[in-house]
């Protein structure tokens, strides 16, 4: 009897450990990239609400730099120094995958905490409203108490107000930042990805001025097919 009560235990415990990993990969499964998960459960578990959004808008930053940084890379330099460029051009691709993702992820969260602020923003200006209207009211009654609690009152849903939309604002430059460079890396990576063989086929002509060459001595000899 007391080895069916361990192995019992044992048992449920064995079930809830596989119910959790269940549950653990279930939701991992919603997050594109695992790396991006990983950031945000060792921040969010490690980290109070007011460092977490510090170290959220760090992290703005740096795609920011990154995308910057990447908006100015050159295909043709990478792989013209590269030893064995099919590996670099794979690389290259795969890397500026993932910061597209890393992107994305961020335009996304940039967005909803947008929305967020100016519904936050309104709210604070309805607030505001009730109060004037409060106030005009203690004007009309003498009510110097009702008076200066509403006067009060309106100043601070004045002051959250202005808080949000400037926080907003700011929201929205950086993301209009982000979306200038995500745009124009995209279509970078899009155009290079259709053409990957083409490039490592051609690309000690790609690199000299011989395909120049070739392309006008091409249109000459159109040229001089017929004297009509």
């Amino acid at each position: 009897m007391w080895c069916n009560k361990i192995k019992t235990k044992l048992l449920i415990l064995i079930l809830s450990f596989f119910c959790f990993n269940f549950l653990f990969a279930y939701n991992l499964s919603d997050y594109s990239d695992m790396s991006l998960f990983a950031i945000w459960i060792h921040k969010k578990v490690s980290q109070g609400v007011d460092s977490w959004n510090e170290n959220w808008s760090g992290w703005y930053i740096n795609i920011l730099k990154k995308l910057k940084d990447y908006s100015s890379l050159s295909i043709i330099s990478i792989l013209e120094f590269s030893s064995i460029r099919e590996m670099s051009l794979k690389k290259y691709m795969d890397d500026t995958n993932d910061l597209l993702k890393d992107t994305d992820f961020v335009i996304n969260d940039l967005q909803q905490k947008i929305n967020i602020l100016k519904s936050d923003m309104q709210d604070c200006m309805d607030d505001k409203n009730v109060y004037d209207k409060q106030y005009f009211q203690a004007l009309e009654l003498y009510d110097q108490s009702y008076m200066d609690e509403s006067l009060e009152k309106s100043i601070y849903y004045q002051k959250c107000a202005s808080e949000n939309r400037i926080n907003m604002n700011a929201n929205i430059i950086l993301l209009d930042m982000i979306n200038h460079y995500y745009t124009f890396i995209k279509t970078k990576y899009d155009y290079i990805e259709s053409k990957q063989d083409l490039i490592l086929r051609n690309f000690d002509f790609m690199k000299t001025d011989i395909l120049d060459e070739l392309l006008e001595t091409k249109a000459v000899l159109k040229t001089l097919n017929s004297l009509d």
